[in-house]
């Protein structure tokens, strides 16, 4: 990577054309990263891993956060509160999901010790959010918030920000405080790191097409792209080999009646019109990581076979580096995906449909 970049670089600079639209773009970033080095622990803990894996306090951010950005104009609030983007905030405050206080006072506690930690305890903002107590005690206060109620979630959604005011929820009243500090550290990751690094590296891609044309990729834009691969299994350092399929009877082999072993009613009924041999999962060779989840397995003749969904142990490395002896994406086959919904859950109207064929006639019940 550290040679191709420096083949553009050089070809940026021996086109005038692209010195002058490229502009010092390496430098903008170089700056931006500096800059984000200084800021790293702070945007971290009180913006973007705030309150990590805690369903009230994201809940919280979203009551405290949504009252005063629905107030401004829409070109005005933040990208989460967009007229667009409301109705799945509502949504989300609105879902009856269950809440384990045990849950989320380990998961406060953690995420209070590691700010405090990274932050370090004299760390004004650190001492602000903590105040006098320990993150294990604040933790455990406010774990016992009646965010967990969706009714009362619904009752500050719809009251606004007058109903924020006037909440004595802990948790509402925590992240109240503080929500100032966090907005201006997002602020200054923005305007300091994000825009600039956006900005250099549209000019970047831009004299990159000018160079190589269509000859290569280009950067992860979230464009639609292909990775190429084959079917394959592999052999973990021990030496023991992984094939590359699963199949339907290994799924009632492992099947104990205990977690994480449990099948549905369902499935076991249907085990009588499944294959057993049919493939279930396949591992393959092509290069994904996190993001890729849904997408299509396609063969040689451009047909689905299948969904990727997951990746064995050793992919997680892949977003850094791709090692072609152990990374792995694990897919479910086409095959299984059409048994469940025909065999399992009785959707044929459904897999009619998916195959272009007229449905089903709906079954006679008797008089």
């Amino acid at each position: 990577m550290t040679a191709r970049e420096a083949d553009l670089q050089q070809r940026v600079h021996r086109n005038r054309a692209a010195e002058r639209e490229v502009a010092g773009a390496w430098t903008e970033i170089e700056r931006a990263e500096t800059a984000y080095r200084g800021m790293f622990y702070r945007y971290q803990y009180l913006e973007q891993r705030a309150g990590e894996r805690s369903l009230l306090f994201a809940w919280a951010r979203d009551l405290v956060r949504g009252a005063a950005e629905r107030d401004k104009p829409d070109a005005e609030r933040l990208a989460r509160y967009a007229d667009a983007r409301v109705p799945s905030v509502t949504q989300s405050l609105r879902a009856d999901r269950p809440v384990t206080p045990e849950f989320e006072q380990l998961h406060l506690s953690f995420w209070l010790s590691k700010m405090r930690e990274y932050l370090t305890v004299d760390d004004p903002i650190a001492r602000r959010i903590l105040g006098n107590e320990s993150p294990e005690a604040l933790a455990e206060r406010l774990s016992h918030s009646r965010l967990a109620d969706p009714a009362y979630r619904m009752q500050l959604w719809e009251g606004g920000a007058e109903a924020i005011a006037r909440s004595d929820d802990p948790m509402i009243v925590f992240v109240r405080s503080w929500d100032a500090d966090a907005r201006a550290s997002r602020e200054q990751y923005m305007t300091q790191v994000e825009g600039p690094v956006a900005r250099a590296q549209e000019r970047i891609a831009r004299a990159r097409f000018r160079a190589f044309g269509e000859a290569q990729y280009p950067d992860a834009t979230f464009s639609p792209r292909i990775t190429y691969g084959r079917v394959i299994g592999w052999s973990e350092p021990s030496g023991r080999a992984i094939g590359p399929f699963t199949y339907t009877e290994g799924l009632y082999e492992r099947a104990t009646g205990h977690a994480p072993f449990v099948l549905s009613q369902r499935w076991l009924d249907a085990r009588g019109r499944l294959d057993p041999r049919g493939v279930f999962n396949a591992s393959t060779s092509t290069d994904v990581i996190g993001g890729n989840s849904g997408s299509p397995l396609l063969d040689r003749d451009g047909d689905v076979v299948g969904a990727v969904f997951d990746g064995n142990i050793h992919s997680l490395g892949g977003e850094y580096f791709y090692d072609g002896a152990l990374n792995r994406s694990v897919t479910v086959s086409a095959t299984i995906i059409r048994a469940a919904l025909s065999d399992v859950y009785g959707m044929n109207a459904l897999v009619a449909e998916l195959e272009g064929r007229p449905a089903p006639p709906p079954p006679q019940t008797a008089e």
